[in-house]
């Protein structure tokens, strides 16, 4: 496990990759902003992306169409609070799942997903090993949480996880095996 800690900047970007030893590809992604989490797929196949809002407010985005997320809680695998009930960024007392995606990698998917190439907008990048998930397919899931509130009731994760130190929130990108 590691905890990064980020210079204070207006957004800070996650990106998560796979590679084979041979081929580099982008899975997913994490753009921390001042009032906003999002997390989503790098993909074509796949326009998805959620996000969590310095209101309370998660929002999920598919094909580019954009809707609050009320009553889907259970479909996209939210597990913090109800949604009358999410407090802002500022002021979380509980963990809060951005997103989660299970993504397959094995050698004839990752075709289905953008070449990666290192940019200097990207401050952190998450690689994984695709020799490592021997089904095939990984699991990722973001987080938000207070900073140091997240040890107090997460388990351990299936597979790793980075913690990054983004005020006002910690973010969590836990990697598993699926």
């Amino acid at each position: 496990m590691q905890v990064i800690e980020s210079k204070k900047k207006r957004s800070y970007h996650i990106r998560i990759v796979a590679t084979n030893g041979s081929r580099t590809r982008a899975l997913s992604w994490v753009n921390v902003r001042p009032n906003e989490v999002q997390c989503g797929v790098s993909a074509a196949a796949y326009r998805y992306h959620s996000s969590f809002h310095q209101s309370g407010d998660i929002r999920i985005s598919k094909e580019h169409q954009t809707q609050p997320m009320e009553n889907e809680a259970i479909a996209v695998g939210q597990t913090g609070e109800p949604p009358s009930e999410r407090k802002p960024l500022d002021q979380l007392t509980g963990k809060e799942r951005v997103g989660a995606f299970v993504l397959p990698i094995d050698k004839n998917s990752l075709g289905d997903y953008h070449p990666f190439r290192k940019k200097a907008e990207h401050d952190s990048v998450i690689y994984v090993d695709t020799r490592c998930f021997p089904r095939g397919c990984v699991s990722i899931e973001a987080w938000v949480s207070p900073p140091g509130h997240f040890f107090q009731r997460m388990p351990k994760p299936p597979g790793f996880r980075s913690i990054f130190d983004l005020s006002p929130c910690w973010v969590i990108i836990d990697i598993g095996d699926q």
